[in-house]
């Protein structure tokens, strides 16, 4: 075989098919696309909700302030660093984590609804059903629009 690149291909010998007297070669890529080189990661992610955000407001609610003004006197930096520390204490005590595999060729704004319409789609195709296939594309369709619209807003 002839290719343009350099070792751009591994090759291995492979059996003849049955009585045939031609030998086989299986041709491999050694190129690794950008997608499959990237490793998975993992991130930490905080789980809000209107509970979550009362608990912190009540916490911040209950703090004696005029501890913080006593130490620091005129010192405005150190009060918004010693203020910003505890803010962010009492978020990481409340506020529950989890973590999420994220893979390199995941797009930033799937999210669950999105997935959820997916998997009708497939249901729906898997069921030979083109009708519902086509009101759950239709339904896909301006989801995605709305989320890479908010995605868009929120970078």
């Amino acid at each position: 075989m002839y290719a343009n690149v350099k070792e751009a291909y591994s090759s291995s010998a492979l059996p003849p098919l049955g009585t045939s007297d031609h030998n086989l070669i299986r041709l491999v890529p050694t190129y690794k696309p950008v997608v499959r080189r990237q490793p998975v990661t993992t991130r930490t992610v905080q789980l809000w909700s209107g509970e979550v955000e009362e608990r912190l407001q009540d916490c911040l609610q209950i703090t004696n302030w005029d501890l913080f003004t006593e130490d620091f006197g005129e010192d405005v930096d150190g009060l918004a660093d010693c203020i910003t520390l505890y803010i962010r204490t009492c978020e990481e005590s409340i506020v529950p984590t989890k973590k999420v595999r994220c893979f390199p060729n995941n797009k930033p704004w799937i999210n669950k609804n999105i997935e959820a319409l997916l998997n009708r789609k497939k249901r729906a195709f898997m069921a030979k059903d083109r009708e519902g296939v086509k009101s759950v594309q239709k339904e896909l369709k301006g989801e995605l629009r709305r989320a890479k619209k908010g995605y868009k807003e929120k970078i």
